[in-house]
């Protein structure tokens, strides 16, 4: 979560910067927040707000459907924007949703699906045409995103030697094929 943070003006420059960058191919991915106008929305800006991080971009680009129109506009030529929900219901095996729906960091399991809601996914490629890993399942190229197995998390905390702290800030990790380590989530 970067751009919600910046004001429009300089996050859409640098958007349509890496559209129109003399790359072959230019791939972009951005988690972040979005309805800040139902209780949810409105209690996540008050409480941004109060720690001093205002959500200066939000309002420009309050939806997915704005989200998806903002990257089309700034010249991505395939682009996918989905709410964190979608993803999980969409994307995810029925065994790691099982194994997220054990987890105790939220109270209730409704205000996490709640929280999935507010947060959205935008995968946007220069390429026309490409294949986009989050979209829906039944249309989704299972090779499009290096997928990690079951022990991705085991693998992750060996390389990175640290699982208090992503377990802490509710990220999550993997170590590709070819050992990078991705990272990904966090609130």
């Amino acid at each position: 979560c970067v751009f919600t943070y910046m004001p429009n003006e300089d996050s859409d420059k640098l958007i349509f910067w890496a559209a129109s960058a003399p790359f072959p191919e230019c791939w972009f991915v951005t988690y972040e927040q979005v309805r800040p106008y139902d209780a949810f929305g409105r209690t996540m800006r008050d409480n941004l707000k109060a720690r001093g991080s205002d959500l200066l971009g939000i309002e420009g680009y309050p939806s997915v459907e704005a989200q998806q129109q903002r990257y089309v506009k700034l010249g991505f030529k395939s682009v996918g924007v989905r709410t964190m929900l979608d993803v999980y219901w969409d994307n995810l095996a029925a065994e790691e949703r099982a194994r997220v729906e054990a987890m105790e960091e939220f109270d209730e399991h409704e205000e996490w699906l709640e929280k999935c809601s507010h947060y959205i996914l935008a995968v946007s490629c220069s390429k026309a045409g490409a294949t986009l890993p989050f979209a829906p399942a039944t249309e989704r190229n299972e090779t499009a995103f290096p997928a990690c197995e079951v022990e991705w998390k085991e693998s992750a905390v060996k390389a990175l030697g640290r699982s208090v702290e992503l377990k802490r800030w509710g990220h999550s990790a993997c170590v590709t094929s070819d050992d990078r380590v991705v990272i990904f989530g966090g609130y």
